[in-house]
């Protein structure tokens, strides 16, 4: 499969990638680290929609199926359903939870939750935490004046 630099060249399915595509989609969302945040939410979200893991973004977990009535004859089939569901749903949720924790500078990390329920909560968190939060403000001029480098001419 050949990936171009247009992040919204091709739609596939999550059986479409192979372990190396997915690899080279992941390499190429941004680091987040305090200044690129609705930079990075693009990407992951992106990386999350064509690799199928946002499958636990996008809907709420699954709930076990009761019995109805007396004589439930369709309990046993409901429940197998809902185990497929729910076995798909948690994968969803902890490769997505990985990919987005593996793309976050740990200076940021620090300020985040540090044992999120489920990918959905944790992006909302990292979301409200840059909408609101003036720690957001404070890692991102921390960061830069880490990074600053004398060059020999002027200020730093």
């Amino acid at each position: 499969m050949m990936i171009t630099n247009s992040p919204f060249h091709f739609i596939l399915t999550n059986s479409d990638l192979s372990t190396s595509d997915i690899i080279h989609l992941l390499a190429r969302v941004p680091v987040l680290d305090g200044d690129n945040f609705n930079e990075w939410k693009n990407s992951i979200n992106h990386v999350l929609l064509v690799t199928d893991y946002d499958h636990s973004i996008r809907t709420e977990f699954p709930v076990e199926p009761v019995t109805v009535g007396d004589n439930d004859a369709t309990l046993a089939e409901r429940k197998t359903a809902y185990e497929k569901i729910k076995a798909r749903w948690e994968r969803s949720d902890k490769v997505a939870l990985m990919m987005m924790d593996n793309k976050i500078n740990p200076a940021v990390r620090g300020a985040l939750p540090k044992e999120p329920k489920n990918a959905k909560e944790f992006l909302a968190k990292i979301e409200e935490h840059y909408q609101s939060s003036s720690k957001a403000d404070g890692s991102t001029l921390m960061m830069k004046m880490l990074n600053a480098k004398y060059t020999g001419q002027g200020s730093v």
